[in-house]
Formats: structure tokens, C-alpha cells, sequence
């Protein structure tokens, strides 16, 4: 019964220190309970029944001890003999409070305000870093090293990393090289491809100049045969490449006469010059002065000073011009210039050759 009594003295007390103030009889298990106040194993006092081994105090109560006769297990906090005196560390048995675990830089495991740990990078590269290329590392603070990263300067003329081209580096290729027939090859603003804009391709026979042709079908860009040297007059060509232009239309001298140029009537302007080369070839008069008659009559010492001193440039094949053929009209003249210039009989006669024939004695030139 001591321990039953004891538990019901135990809430009895507690009721007491609840404020209550006194328990009955009917708060202590097998017994009666007068008012607190008594002591207990010999002590004096009245717990109403005389009996004066169940009055126990509530300081006696709350400590955990009822007149020392069995031993509860209690502690006292204010005995300095007592080795858990002031230790709470048996209310937290079995656990342990360390507080948050402190990063520790160096461990391979990012905690904290670590960027990174060793190896560990967090998924963190140079191109995350705002980086074009490189490779990114960790220090030994734990911060993120982004000294091997690269940024990339687009415009300085030297092509890095993936740049195609730089500025005015192209890398060694031309507009050729990208399948134009010309131009200048640029680089694009930002660096990753080339700027063939100014490339061209080169389309004759569509009437329209392009870069790198001299002309095109009529379109002679605003040239004529007085602009071409020739004096004269006449009607200028384009050559069927475009590189040139065709002149055998175009008088080369200042006289008036059609007679050194095929003009597609029966005779020409310069009586004289019509009477003879109709006398060798009647065709020219009762047909068409077609190129032979005009050949003959460049050729003519009496026609060709009204034709401005021989007649035609160009495929004419006059011995005064550079005219692209083997040789010249003019045999005589011919003959006299090639002495000189073999060139001018076996390969083309050029500006050398009309040059030489201009100053021969043997050739009629203005």
C-alpha cells in the first residue's frame, strides 16, 4: 500500500501547488488526509487520523521523497554532493542537439556559401558564367575560378574560337572560293559566317553590266566610239564575252565618208573612193557595200584619208589599230610592220604593231 498511498499523496500535492490548498481523505488511496502541515516518521504534527506516517509536505512531495523510508529515484538539484546536481542531461537521454552541420570546404559536398566543392561544380560551367569557351574550376576557397574561361572579341581581326572570320580576316578565302566568278569577300558582324555581298557573278548576254564586265548587249555603259578613240564616229559594239568592246563600227578618223565601214547600200559618200573599188568589184555599187568593199577601201590610199585614215578599228582588221586578228588588211603595211615585229603575223596584232604601222612609210595611217 506505501506506494499506492504515495501516488495519491503525489497528486495531492500537486493539487496543493495548483493552488487547491488541502485534500480530503478521499485523495489518498486506503486512508484518510487531513490538512497539510504535519510531518512525517515521527515528526509532529496532526494528519487528522494520528496515525502521523502519512502527512507529508509539498515540498516533500514535489522532490520526489516521502520521509526517506524508500528510495524514488529523485535527485536533489541543490546538493553539490550530487553528481547530476544542475545537469539536465537526463531529461534528453538518447538524444543528442549539435545545431546545423558547419560546411567544411574541401569535403567534395557544397554547403553553405561554398560556390563549389573540389570536383564539385554544381552543374557550373564558363558558358553559365556568361563565358564563350574554356574550362572552369573550383579554388581553394571554394569560390568558382573562371580564370581558363574565354570571352570571345568579335571585331579585332583575329579569328578565335569559333568564329568563321574576324573584320577584315576571311581566313584565306575569296569571293571565288564561295562560287562567285568576283569581288571582295567580307565577314559578317558578329563573326560567324561570311558577308558575300560584294561577291558577283558574272551573267552575259542579260543586257545589264555586271562588276567585271565592260559591257553587255547595249547596255555599253555609257560609251561610244568617240570615247573609244575613234573620231569619226560610227556605232559602237560589245564584244560577245562582255570583256570588250566591239569597234568595228566606229570610223576612226574626222573625215565624213561611209566608205571604210559596211553600211549596206550600193556604193558609199566618197565618189572617188566608190568609182574605184566599183571598178574592182561591182558588187559594192550594184548590190551592197558590205565589209569586203569596205575592207578594200580602207585599204585604198584615196578612200581611207576620208575615212579618217584608213577606216575601221576593231575586227576590221585595219593595220592603224590594235585589232585583235593575225596581221592587218593591208599587205604592204603588213609586211613592213611584221619585218620588224614578227608578233604581230603569228600571235596578234596589238597596240605594238599599230603603233609601228603608223610610223612606217609603207602603211597609210592618220
Amino acid at each position: 500500500m506505501t506506494r499506492l498511498r504515495r501516488l495519491g499523496l503525489a497528486i495531492c500535492g500537486l493539487g496543493m501547488l495548483a493552488g487547491s490548498g488541502a485534500c480530503s481523505s478521499g485523495d489518498v488511496p486506503g486512508g484518510t488526509f487531513g490538512n497539510f502541515g504535519g510531518t512525517s516518521d515521527g515528526v509532529s504534527g496532526n494528519d487528522g487520523s494520528g496515525t502521523g506516517d502519512s502527512s507529508v509536505s509539498a515540498t516533500t512531495m514535489v522532490s520526489g521523497t516521502a520521509g526517506g523510508d524508500e528510495d524514488s529515484g529523485g535527485t536533489d538539484p541543490t546538493d553539490p554532493t550530487d553528481p547530476s546536481a544542475g545537469d539536465d542531461s537526463s531529461a534528453m537521454a538518447g538524444s543528442t542537439d549539435d545545431g546545423p552541420a558547419v560546411p567544411v570546404c574541401g569535403d567534395g559536398f557544397i554547403g553553405g556559401t561554398e560556390d563549389c566543392d573540389g570536383a564539385n561544380l554544381d552543374g557550373q560551367t564558363c558558358q553559365s558564367q556568361g563565358f564563350d569557351e574554356g574550362t572552369i574550376a573550383c579554388d581553394a576557397s571554394c569560390n568558382l575560378d573562371t580564370s581558363g574561361c574565354v570571352l570571345y572579341n568579335c571585331g579585332n581581326n583575329s579569328i578565335e574560337g569559333t568564329e568563321v572570320c574576324d573584320g577584315t580576316n576571311v581566313n584565306g578565302q575569296s569571293c571565288a572560293s564561295q562560287g562567285f566568278d568576283g569581288g571582295t569577300l567580307g565577314c559578317m558582324n558578329d563573326c560567324s559566317g561570311y558577308n558575300t555581298a560584294p561577291c558577283f557573278n558574272i551573267v552575259c548576254g542579260d543586257g545589264t553590266v555586271d562588276p567585271g564586265e565592260v559591257c553587255d548587249g547595249n547596255d555599253l555603259a555609257g560609251a561610244d566610239c568617240i570615247s573609244q578613240g575613234f573620231p569619226g564616229g560610227g556605232v559602237l559594239a560589245c564584244d560577245a564575252n562582255c570583256l570588250a568592246y566591239d569597234a568595228s563600227g566606229c570610223v576612226a578618223g574626222g573625215g565624213n565618208s561611209d566608205c571604210c565601214i559596211a553600211n549596206g547600200t550600193p556604193g558609199c559618200t566618197d565618189a572617188a573612193c566608190q568609182a574605184i573599188i566599183c571598178a574592182a568589184d561591182g558588187f559594192c555599187c550594184s548590190n551592197s557595200w558590205d565589209q569586203i568593199c569596205a575592207d578594200a577601201a580602207s585599204a585604198n590610199g584615196t578612200c581611207a584619208p576620208n575615212c579618217g585614215g584608213g577606216g575601221m578599228g576593231g575586227s576590221s582588221g585595219n593595220c592603224c589599230f590594235a585589232n585583235g586578228l593575225v596581221g592587218c588588211q593591208d599587205g604592204f603595211c603588213q609586211a613592213a610592220v611584221c619585218a620588224l615585229d614578227g608578233f604581230c603575223c603569228s600571235f596578234e596584232w596589238d597596240q605594238l604593231c599599230a603603233d609601228a604601222a603608223f610610223n612606217s612609210a609603207s602603211c597609210t595611217c592618220p
